[in-house]
C-alpha cells in the first residue's frame, strides 16, 4: 500500500534471480527440447565405463579441486589411491591397480617421475606441474597430457577429454597383446 519501490532496485533482482536459475539449469544437466519440456542429458554421464585413478600431489588445495571437479564432471571416475608422497607411488599403484594416474612432478619427498621409471609404469600419466622446464625428464613414460598450475576447470575438462580419447583407442584396437596396464 504505501510501499514505494525503486524501478532500477526491482529490475537488478530480476536479472539476478534469472541469472541463478539460468545457471543452476546448466549446471543440473537440463537440456531443453521445447519451451515446456525439459529432459535430464544424460547422454555424457551414463554409459561411461568406471575409470579408476590415483591422484598424486603434493598441494592440498590443488589436489581436493581435482576431487571435487572430476566428480562433478564425471562421477564415474572413481578415485582409488591418493598421497603427497613420491615413496607412495610404487605401493599405491601396484595394490590399488588404478586406470590411470594424475601426478605432478615434484612432491614432498621427490620426484613422481623417478618412481614411474622405477616401476616402468605403462599406465597413461597427466602431468600437473608448475615447472615447464621439468617436462623433459618424463621421456619414457606413457605421458597423455601435460598441463601447468594453476589448474583450472578448464584443465580438469580436458584431462577428462584426454583419458577418455586414451581409451576410446585402447578399447577400439584389435591387437590383443596391446596393453597399457601394469
Amino acid at each position: 500500500r504505501g510501499l514505494v519501490t525503486d524501478p532500477e532496485y526491482t529490475f537488478t533482482i530480476r536479472i539476478f534471480t534469472f541469472t541463478r536459475i539460468y545457471f543452476a539449469i546448466l549446471n543440473s544437466g537440463l537440456t531443453f527440447r521445447t519451451k515446456k519440456k525439459a529432459v535430464m542429458n544424460t547422454k555424457s554421464r551414463t554409459n561411461l565405463p568406471p575409470r579408476r585413478y590415483a591422484l598424486f600431489e603434493e598441494e592440498t588445495v590443488t589436489r581436493e579441486f581435482f576431487k571435487q571437479t572430476i566428480v562433478r564432471r564425471r562421477p564415474s571416475f572413481r578415485l582409488v589411491a591418493e598421497s603427497a608422497y613420491a615413496a607412495d607411488i610404487v605401493t599405491m599403484i601396484t595394490s590399488s591397480r588404478p586406470d590411470f594416474i594424475i601426478t605432478s612432478i615434484y612432491l614432498c619427498d621427490g620426484t613422481s617421475l623417478e618412481e614411474l621409471k622405477r616401476m616402468e609404469s605403462r599406465l597413461p600419466i597427466i602431468i600437473c606441474t608448475a615447472y615447464e622446464e621439468a617436462l623433459p625428464a618424463a621421456r619414457g613414460l606413457n605421458v597423455v597430457l601435460s598441463t601447468l598450475k594453476p589448474v583450472t576447470e578448464e584443465d580438469v575438462i580436458q584431462i577428462i577429454k584426454a583419458i577418455d580419447d586414451n581409451f576410446q583407442i585402447v578399447n577400439t584396437t584389435r591387437n590383443p597383446e596391446f596393453s597399457v596396464a601394469l
